[in-house]
This record gives structure tokens, sequence and C-alpha cells, in this order.
């Protein structure tokens, strides 16, 4: 990409996945936490725990986006599996930054030996390939041009 054409793309083309990232899981878990207040008040520690568990899932999604941004938009060219690739790795960042961070706020992580991180890595690929199918795959529009009009 030559830098005229990246200048004028706007802030918006580099920044946007991350910030929808971000926005998007902190609204999806802070609207988890808001269903459950009433059992979150009961314990003192439990609130600072919730806030903490926002932030890193705030912080996973906006690691997602960038991962999109650097790794996956280029992926999306690759004929054919482009789409999906890019959809593994975006979700593989967010996956992988929650693995790490669960470390924090759980006394059980996620990966505690080879067959879970298979288990994982399996579960993040599957995730991926529906995200890739779903989210990058360009959309065909057909418009039933030779056939006749409905009556």
């Amino acid at each position: 990409m030559i830098q005229s054409e990246a200048s004028s793309r706007g802030w918006l083309y580099y920044l946007g996945p991350p910030l929808l990232g971000a926005v998007a899981l902190f609204a999806i878990v802070g609207l988890r936490m808001l269903a459950k207040l009433s059992s979150l008040t009961r314990s003192p520690a439990v609130p600072m725990q919730s806030l903490v568990v926002l932030a890193y899932a705030t912080g996973a999604g906006c690691l997602a986006g960038v991962a999109y941004v650097v790794l996956g938009r280029p992926a999306r060219r690759v004929q054919v599996v482009g789409p999906y690739l890019a959809g593994v790795i975006t979700i593989a960042a967010y996956m992988g930054a929650l693995a790490l961070a669960s470390s924090h706020f759980s006394a059980d992580p996620p990966v505690k030996d080879r067959s879970d991180f298979f288990l994982f890595a399996g579960i993040t690929v599957v995730f991926g390939l529906f995200a890739g199918h779903s989210w990058f795959r360009e959309k065909k529009t057909s418009t039933n041009a030779g056939d006749p009009p409905a009556v």
C-alpha cells in the first residue's frame, strides 16, 4: 500500500476494529454484571474483582481488534481461505488474551496441561472459522437476472 493510499483511509481504518472490540466486550460483560448486580455486592472483594474482569475483557476485545488490523486484514486477501484465516487470527488473539489474564482473576486457569491446550486451541479454531465465515466473508448478492418474474 502506498503512503497516500494509507493516509486517505483515515484513523478509523486502523483504530476502528480495536475500538469496536473494546466497546463490544465492555458492553457485553458490563450488561451481564448489571444483571447479576445483587449477587456481586454480597462480598466486599467482588465489586473490585468485577471491575478487573471488566477491564481484562475490554482489553482482550481491543487486542483482538489490533490483531485483526495487523494480521487479519492482510490475511483476508488470501484466496478462498482468507476470511476464515482472519477469523481464526482475531479469535485466537481474544482467547489468548483471556487465557493469559485468567490467572489474575481465577484460581483455575483454562489451560493446565497438554490436553487442555489442544481442547482450548480446537475451540478457538472452531469459533475463529465461524467468525471468519460470518464476519469477514464477502457476501454474494444475486440479482437472479435470468429468472422469470414471480407471478
